[in-house]
């Protein structure tokens, strides 16, 4: 019997020993357009320039025909009359889509080749998928550190990373040591054998397919059988083959296809992270930096004003008694085991000051030296006149720097100055030498001239102190957006590097406001006022705050005194006194002289306990960057927390001073019931403003950078997961060169080499979004409170006439403060739900490609779920051991 199949001796000789290039690039070639062939023969036979039953209207005949056939056979059908007008016009724009099609290939193609002409844009599109600079790309470092491959992760100019180069990284003094690292070795040999073991694998599968050809071709009598595709299945098992054999370090072929995925993706990440920066043209990823610094609000200077008051009549005060035998002088002063040990303030500039301290806290002491009878003093210096301290914090910042200068020249340097010099036009001249005229017999003070300033002039005066602090506390504020380093290190590190900034802000507006803070305060007044304030403490049950120097007991006795001393008290009092409107009778004193309040008793209370004055400025500043004003306000809310804390320690020391005390004063448990109030609400603050402060703006770069361990962590999967994906590829069925076991990996491999970027998008659509939304939530948030709670316009007429009592007032008052509250709670909700995005956007984006294939990050879960509501319950824990401790402590010494 003769079986006929057709098949020619030269056929089978060419398919055997040709490799069939042509054929195959014809079909790679012409297959991708016989769909289109085919549905422009529908769209003819509608016109009805094919017949119906045409062989090109038929799917079975796809692939057997192209479009020049269709339009050849359209074209003879066609009959060029008016009676078959709507056949012609059709028949022209299929022909002219087809060219338009043609037309933007080659345009395509021709931009291929062409450079952009974009400035900004990379010169070539090669140079999309290259860096200039691996050095401190903390994407690079990250993989280097982990695959350990020489000459990989490298920058256009063949450069590696600090880790590759053996240099210390990212601030770090210390290098990582010779590299590839030992572990790296162990790796790669790891790797190699896991690539040698699936290649015997591969090899097997191999056989088990040419038996199953040899079987399929003898049953079917078809070569290689009907499931073979002649044009992908040879060409599968050649990739397959290649994929899994080891190039070098232990790496084959399928694990390189990975790390240059990684390597390609994370330098496009960082091109466009880049070009997105430069594009900000003197901006930032955050915005305006006009609008990422917070003004703090201005700290009262009345402790000030009343020290420099004193201080003048303390100068005088010795001028005129002592008779020459002690000279006053400002210095600043430190062991007298470190020389120099002592500075005159007169001759200390701010930068000498610093360097005197070592960026320390500065301290000035206005007293006299002598190192033969104060040797036990710092500097030989002892405060007969008092001593202020100055808090420094944070000089590297320019805001805060600047500030801190602002302070010490004009709180320090001039008041001294004005002082020293005797400068006539000087409140604190006039003020303090007519104290002591008062004061003093007309014979000792008879050369005294000075008279006492009007009140007028003593509430000019602090108008002029606060306009000087508001106007320093501004030129901190340009400073520090000035001097702001937001777009080199921005670019440095590489797009790994993006999630910093949003603690760029947290620094720069914590430095502002701990420098506008930290105005210079009297830590000790004159030595004599010290004294009489020692003698009180010893005798008076009870006493008085704005009494507390008057050099007379609650009972009418004096205290006593040596030589001078009973005079100098007099004189030093009264000058404090001037600022004191119980004692002094004036019309206003150091409580109430002009400072910049809310003008709210009540919320001047909620302020002093909770540190919110951050809270009432958020709407106030509504174009500050929203988390620059969380920052704020809970900057605020911790330093108010550690002056509770303070306080409560003090009130607690009272309480356990009395116990021990039998209960001396009767004041241990009032001392212990207010301890326990600011400690309660010290830890409670404390913990909302560590949240707000501390958390908040690394919640962010938390978010970032896990999404960068997360992708780095699926290149590791990949590495593992290649070899396998190269064997999914020996198939001898299906059309294509993935098949349909192997098209996952290849979605796979893509989504490791775009991550980078997504991650990018995520962070900049968390950004913007969060502004946006906080933007939007202030300029409606007075409609929503509005309609929330009503408005009774009679209420508020019969208010302002004063015919209602204060409840109505103050509930109106406590709304204002939860509102704010509860508006500060929304923007704090809106942008952990903003921040989220960042890995949101690239564990979700690949959909979009119509693909349901995961990658590692998809799994990875939310990094910060549970980390606020942990750092809070942890911060509860805390105070509440902490007040059960001191409560015991009180309890223990209460029964003794």
């Amino acid at each position: 019997m003769k079986i006929t199949t057709g098949i020619t001796t030269g056929q089978v000789l060419k398919f055997a020993l040709l490799p069939g290039i042509l054929p195959l690039t014809r079909d790679l070639v012409g297959t991708g357009f016989s769909h289109v062939s085919f549905f422009m023969a529908q769209v003819f036979r509608a016109a009805r320039l094919l017949p119906a039953g045409h062989p090109y209207l038929s799917p079975q005949n796809i692939r057997k025909f192209g479009i020049s056939n269709v339009l050849g056979e359209a074209y003879r059908n066609l009959q060029f009359n008016k009676s078959h007008v709507d056949q012609i016009v059709i028949f022209a724009m299929v022909c002219l889509g087809f060219l338009l099609l043609l037309l933007q290939i080659g345009i395509l193609l021709f931009s291929l080749m062409v450079q952009s002409a974009k400035a900004a844009m990379p010169a070539g599109y090669g140079e999309f998928f290259k860096i200039q600079n691996a050095e401190s790309d903390i994407a690079f470092i990250l993989l280097d550190r982990v695959f350990g491959v020489p000459g990989m992760f490298t920058d256009a100019n063949g450069g590696g990373t600090c880790v590759a180069n053996g240099t210390p990284c990212l601030g770090s003094a210390v290098p990582d040591g010779p590299w590839p690292f030992a572990y790296h070795g162990a790796l790669h040999d790891m790797l190699q054998f896991y690539s040698i073991g699936l290649m015997v694998i591969a090899v097997i599968i191999f056989l088990y397919f040419a038996v199953a050809i040899v079987v399929e071709t003898a049953q079917s009598g078809t070569p290689f059988g009907r499931r073979f595709n002649h044009v992908w299945a040879p060409i599968r098992m050649v990739v397959a083959l290649g994929l899994l054999v080891p190039l070098s370090y232990g790496l084959n072929g399928a694990q390189y296809i990975a790390l240059y995925a990684a390597k390609w993706g994370s330098n496009m990440a960082s091109n466009g992270w880049t070009l997105f920066n430069e594009r900000l043209t003197g901006s930032t990823l955050l915005g305006d930096p006009n609008f990422l610094i917070a003004e703090p609000r201005q700290p009262k200077p009345n402790d000030l004003l009343q020290f420099y008051t004193v201080l003048a009549a303390c100068q005088k005060s010795y001028e005129l008694l002592a008779e020459g035998n002690v000279s006053i002088n400002a210095y600043l002063v430190r062991s007298v085991t470190k020389a120099p040990e002592f500075m005159l303030l007169a001759d200390a500039d701010w930068e000498q000051a610093l360097n005197f301290y070592e960026n320390g806290d500065i301290i000035v002491v206005f007293g006299e030296r002598d190192p033969i009878r104060h040797k036990q003093e710092p500097g030989y210096v002892s405060p007969y006149c008092g001593k202020i301290t100055m808090t420094t914090t944070d000089v590297e910042e320019e805001g805060s720097r600047s500030i801190q200068q602002s302070y010490y020249e004009g709180l320090i340097r001039t008041p001294w100055d004005q002082i020293s010099n005797e400068t006539n036009t000087s409140y604190f001249i006039n003020a303090g030498y007519a104290a002591v005229k008062e004061a003093l017999p007309n014979s000792t003070a008879s050369s005294i001239t000075n008279t006492m300033p009007t009140p007028q002039q003593r509430d000019d005066l602090v108008r002029s102190w606060d306009e000087n602090i508001d106007m320093w506390i501004y030129y901190g504020v340009v400073a520090q957006i000035g001097g702001g380093d937001w777009l080199n290190t921005q670019q440095a590190l590489g797009w790994g590097g993006g999630g910093i900034w949003y603690n760029k802000i947290a620094q720069m507006n914590g430095a502002m406001i701990a420098a506008a803070y930290n105005l210079p305060f009297p830590t000790k007044y004159p030595a004599i006022m010290e004294y009489v304030l020692e003698e009180k403490r010893k005798k008076d049950n009870e006493i008085i705050s704005q009494l507390r120097y008057q050099p007379t007991m609650s009972d009418g006795v004096a205290v006593e005194f040596t030589e001078y001393g009973a005079a100098m008290s007099a004189a030093l009092n009264r000058a404090y006194d001037i600022w004191n409107v119980e004692a002094a009778g004036q019309p206003s004193g150091a409580e109430n002289i002009p400072t910049p309040t809310s003008q709210n008793i009540i919320i001047d209370v909620i302020n002093a306990l909770f540190g919110t004055e951050g809270l009432f400025n958020m709407r106030d500043n509504a174009n500050t960057h929203p988390l620059a004003q969380l920052v704020a306000l809970g900057k605020s809310m911790v330093d108010s927390a550690i002056t509770n804390l303070g306080i409560a320690a003090g009130s607690g020391a009272v309480a356990t001073l009395s116990n021990l005390l039998n209960g001396l004063f009767g004041i241990g448990p009032l001392a212990g019931a207010f301890s326990s109030i600011a400690s309660g609400v010290a830890f409670m603050t404390l913990s909302m403003g560590f949240v707000l402060y501390y958390v908040l703006p690394f919640l962010p770069f938390i978010y970032f950078f896990f999404a960068v361990g997360n992708w780095v962590k699926g290149v590791f999967e990949a590495m593992v997961g290649v070899p396998l994906w190269a064997l999914a590829h020996i198939r001898i069925d299906g059309d294509g060169l993935p098949g349909d076991a192997a098209k996952d990996g290849y979605f796979l491999i893509f989504e490791i080499f775009m991550r980078p970027l997504f991650i990018v998008f995520g962070l900049i659509a968390a950004v913007s979004i969060f502004a946006a939304q906080v933007q939007v939530l202030n300029s409606i948030f007075d409609l929503v409170v509005s309609n929330l709670t009503g408005f009774d316009n009679e209420g508020a007429d019969a208010a302002l006439a004063g015919q209602l009592g204060n409840w109505e007032f103050m509930r109106s008052t406590i709304d204002y403060f939860f509102h704010t509250v509860i508006y500060a709670i929304i923007v704090y909700m809106m942008g952990m739900a903003s921040f989220k995005l960042i890995t949101l956007i690239p564990n979700h984006v690949m959909y979009w490609l119509g693909t349901n294939v995961n990658g590692f990050g998809d799994f990875s879960g939310d990094p910060a779920e549970h980390l606020v509501r942990n750092v809070s319950m942890g911060a509860n824990s805390v105070s509440g051991s902490l007040r059960g401790a001191a409560g015991s402590l009180q309890g223990m010494f209460a029964k003794q």
